[in-house]
């Protein structure tokens, strides 16, 4: 971007030296085959306005066209951003932006799942929505370490996640990170679900899973499933 503004502003003087130059050799020859002296002053006061109003010519169209360039930019840029913002807005998972810890802006579902405003957000670090260790036991600022190595290495990382809401409440997520350019400076995306009542459905299924294989094992008889279409009888 940088190198594109130089050799555009490089063009420009390039372009003013050219003019400039053939305009003052070309005006020179029509004023050394001048006799007279009026009519040299006066060709040097018109060779002098003249330069003046083609000069001024040249800046304006060349200003007016990097400034319609510069403003066709701006406004794509202002229709991805709030293209950009409609969608994050309405994703429906929490989305946490964030200068890699610290937050910049979260959407709607991540002020609900944490009980934050967007304001009391861009306040805290992604340490402040995680309790010191993850339900495995690890450190969570290793974790989130070893996250940011890998994002910032151009990696896509999912893992599970234990998260922190507003009021303590510990809570189970999926989690995604990414690595995305805002505004010209670089940044992580963090993408949310939790996934707490589906845990706790299936840990609730998996207890009476074993309950009622406890009591088949110590019933005083035998069962057997008979399926009488494949010939076949599974004792249980």
């Amino acid at each position: 971007m940088k190198q594109n503004g130089i050799f555009k502003s490089l063009r420009i003087a390039l372009i003013y030296l050219v003019l400039g130059m053939v305009y003052i050799i070309f005006s020179d020859k029509l004023l050394g085959s001048a006799d007279n002296t009026d009519m040299i002053l006066k060709v040097q006061t018109f060779k002098g306005l003249a330069f003046i109003l083609v000069t001024s010519f040249l800046i304006f169209l060349l200003v007016f066209r990097e400034l319609n360039r510069r403003l066709a930019s701006e406004h794509k840029l202002a229709e991805s951003e709030a293209l950009y913002r409609q969608y994050f807005e309405a994703a429906p998972y929490a989305i946490i932006i964030s200068e890699f810890l610290k937050v910049s802006s979260a959407n709607r579902q991540a002020q609900e799942l944490f009980g934050y405003s967007e304001e009391e957000l861009s306040h805290l670090s992604l340490s402040d929505l995680t309790p010191k260790e993850q339900s495995d036991g690890s450190l969570s600022s290793e974790r989130e370490q070893g996250i940011i190595r890998e994002v910032t290495a151009g990696i896509t990382p999912s893992t599970g996640w234990t998260c922190r809401k507003k009021n303590g409440e510990i809570f189970e997520a999926n989690a995604s990170f990414c690595r995305v350019d805002l505004k010209g400076s670089t940044k992580m995306m963090t993408i949310l679900v939790d996934i707490s009542e589906r845990k706790k459905y299936l840990e609730e299924l998996q207890q009476k899973t074993i309950f009622i294989q406890t009591i088949l094992d110590n019933l005083p008889i035998g069962l057997a499933l008979n399926r009488f279409n494949e010939g076949t009888a599974t004792y249980m």
